[in-house]
């Protein structure tokens, strides 16, 4: 009987110690809960009424929208948590006051209104022009990026005349070399520098004939892709964009810290860079 007694007693303790365990466990858990609910975090807070379609950064000058702490309990699981995460957009509704913003109570403006109008520098309108396809292939031009715009030019009758010492308009494209030099029948130019490029879009022109020298098509019909890009500048750039854009139009991509600098048109010259076996990076000819 003693040793049943000892047995039953050892029990009793090790249930009593389990319950214990559990029942403290249980209250840290309480405790934990309660501590994190009630937790202050920071989030953007409507400190006084913002009205539907105000700009958000005139709110946040006027100090309408602010950080503030509240606890973690009372805050929506889509709160706002940085003034950067609503600056640029605008108010989707009505705020009264007190509330803390979420990130459907504000939107960008063409989200609100389906335009892009709004998206343009202050002072710029968007104009678009059909450029060479090779210019954009690959997607390697995109919204945002800048670009210079190159415009090809047709030499006169007269000019390619001279400049070849004879008569006659050439019409060709190629290089033509005369007197140990390289005359360009239709040099490039530098019409705009570093211009910001809106949108980006590519459309499939009609299909052609690939034509040999004497006329007759050659290899059937080949696609004519026609790549148009939107960019924004000043109405008066714009303007005197619009009376070149029926011209061959180059866009080549430049890097942000591109600066404009003074670049002539070139209609002839000694040789060409490969001709004289010399690069084009002065970094790697520095060296030499």
């Amino acid at each position: 009987m003693s040793s049943r007694r000892t047995l039953i007693l050892i029990g009793a303790l090790l249930l009593g110690g389990l319950a214990a365990f559990l029942t403290l466990n249980y209250v840290r858990g309480v405790e934990n809960r309660v501590s994190e609910d009630t937790e202050l975090i920071e989030v953007v807070v409507a400190q006084a009424p913002v009205a539907e379609g105000t700009q958000a950064s005139a709110a946040i000058a006027d100090g309408s929208l602010a950080v503030a702490e509240r606890a973690r309990q009372d805050v929506p699981a889509n709160a706002v948590s940085r003034l950067a995460d609503v600056e640029g957009e605008v108010a989707a509704i009505d705020l009264s006051g007190g509330e803390i913003v979420t990130s459907t109570m504000f939107a960008g403006i063409q989200d609100l209104t389906g335009s892009r109008s709004a998206s343009l520098d202050p002072g710029n309108v968007a104009i678009t022009v059909n450029v060479d396809s090779a210019s954009v292939s690959g997607g390697l031009i995109q919204p945002g990026d800048r670009v210079n715009l190159l415009v090809r030019f047709q030499r006169t009758a007269t000019a390619a005349g001279d400049a070849e010492g004879g008569e006659g308009d050439t019409g060709e494209t190629s290089l033509g070399v005369g007197d140990g030099g390289v005359i360009i029948p239709k040099p490039a130019g530098y019409a705009f520098q570093a211009v910001k490029v809106f949108a980006v879009g590519t459309d499939a022109g009609t299909a052609v004939a690939d034509e040999s020298a004497d006329g007759e098509a050659e290899g059937g019909a080949t696609e004519n892709l026609s790549t148009f890009l939107t960019l924004q500048m000043p109405p008066e750039d714009a303007a005197l964009l619009a009376s070149v854009r029926d011209a061959e139009l180059f866009a080549s991509l430049v890097p942000p810290d591109y600066e404009p600098r003074p670049i002539e048109v070139i209609g002839d010259l000694p040789a060409l860079p490969g001709m004289e076996g010399r690069g084009i990076y002065e970094d790697e000819n520095a060296g030499q």
